[in-house]
């Protein structure tokens, strides 16, 4: 029989390597299934995987001889980023059995991102283990593993605040907006500024369906481009006073060096709005919106570091659920090591199963022409209820160790091929 290989992972990530390092590590996916081929012919290594994003490169392999596999892998990933240095080696983690398993789980999950609960992280263990199948460098385990652990990382995103909340200044604002107005599909907003901030703003605006957006710029090329990006409508520099009477939610995210609505020019327009409050949302460093229209009724002022609050919230709430996923991700993994060591016994069982019914013919064969036909019949009947009462025991004990693959009980799966010699049988199986 096949030495049975054991789950390993290889790898670094955020939390032990600054970004030079991981930089030198990464693996672009263009070159991923030539690397996976060159993984995979090494000695010992049965099946591979290979996760890398900005954050994490990661080896996940089924490997015989595991002990070994630390050096001979670091070694081998020098043959192909040789610019990785000897004493880097210590930053690299090295895990293995149930340890590895509940490492990737918990990856799966976004437990273990540099932004808990990130969603990101799921997707990409999706694609790292499909092109991994289409190299051809994945069989029976690692398949199933990465099954369990997507269905892992599910389950903690449903079962769990884990992914629940804003964790950037942007996703703040837009929930912030929905808590002051809930339906945004009946609002406009504006955006001031076309840069990065502004760009990610009007994103999430549109996902929550904003009614109406517009995107205003100094440099009406810049606004027009992102607008015409999200189906939106872009607004000259000039005409932003116009456009402001109008808006529910106004949003600053330039880096003007001095506000661009200030009291005593913009609040006669902010004013004029029945009643209805008019958020206002300053992302700019310096502010975009003078403090002082936090003194004014029904306008609403959050500046960033109000926004960072909201986050560093969420973050906190996330962190919360650690323990919550952590349970989810127990269960999983048990469940994947009780199939694992389903695998292990049930040879076990089919040659046992072999090795009475083999001694039951062969007696029976004895006595085929020294009874009738009925009577052999009854023979058969009767020899058969008592190889299944033989067999009921071992079978019960042999399925419970399995389900508890602790060392004592695989050697317990062990003692008993040896006491019915099914040595071979097993190997064979």
């Amino acid at each position: 029989m096949d030495v049975p290989g054991q789950i390993i992972v290889f790898g670094l990530s955020h939390h032990v390597a600054p970004i030079e390092v991981r930089e030198r590590v990464a693996l672009p996916e263009s070159e991923l299934p030539v690397i996976l081929h060159q993984f995979h012919r090494q000695p010992n290594i049965q099946e591979v995987v290979i996760l890398t994003t900005c954050n994490r490169t990661e080896i996940y392999a089924v490997a015989t001889e595991s002990h070994l596999q630390r050096q001979q892998l670091f070694q081998f990933l020098q043959t192909i980023r040789p610019e990785v240095r000897g004493e880097e080696e210590a930053l690299f983690y090295f895990y293995e059995g149930m340890t590895a398993i509940q490492h990737l789980f918990k990856v799966a999950a976004g437990m273990d991102s540099m932004i808990v609960g990130e969603p990101q992280i799921l997707g990409q263990v999706k694609e790292a283990f499909t092109l991994a199948q289409e190299a051809g460098t994945t069989a029976t385990i690692l398949n199933k593993l990465f099954l369990y652990a997507i269905a892992a990382g599910k389950r903690v995103r449903a079962e769990t605040a884990l992914g629940k909340g804003a964790i950037s200044v942007a996703s703040a604002a837009v929930e912030l907006s929905q808590k002051i107005f809930r339906d945004l599909s009946q609002r406009k907003a504006m955006i001031i500024g076309a840069g990065e901030t502004g760009t990610l703003v009007a994103q999430h605006l549109k996902e929550k369906h904003i009614g109406q957006l517009f995107i205003v710029n100094r440099t009406l090329e810049r606004a027009k481009k992102l607008a015409s990006g999200l189906g939106v409508q872009a607004i000259p520099w000039q005409e932003l006073d116009t456009f402001l009477k109008d808006m529910d939610i106004i949003v600053g995210t330039t880096s003007a060096p001095a506000p661009i609505l200030t009291r005593e020019k913009h609040a006669p327009i902010l004013e004029q709005h029945a009643g209805i409050p008019r958020l206002l949302i300053d992302i700019a460093v310096p502010r975009d919106f003078e403090e002082s229209f936090k003194e004014l009724p029904n306008i609403i002022l959050q500046d960033i570091d109000d926004l960072q609050a909201i986050v560093e919230h969420n973050l906190q709430r996330r962190r919360q659920e650690l323990p919550v996923a952590m349970q989810i991700v127990v269960e999983e993994a048990n469940k994947f090591m009780a199939w694992r060591n389903s695998l292990q016994v049930k040879p076990t069982i089919v040659a046992l199963q072999a090795r009475l019914q083999a001694l039951r013919q062969a007696e029976l064969e004895r006595f085929r022409h020294r009874v009738s036909e009925a009577e052999f019949a009854h023979l058969e009947r009767i020899t058969q209820n008592l190889i299944n009462k033989i067999l009921h025991l071992p079978l019960v004990k042999l399925r419970e160790y399995s389900n508890n693959g602790s060392g004592i009980n695989l050697m317990r799966i062990d003692v008993i091929k040896e006491i019915f010699g099914l040595e071979d049988e097993s190997d064979e199986a």
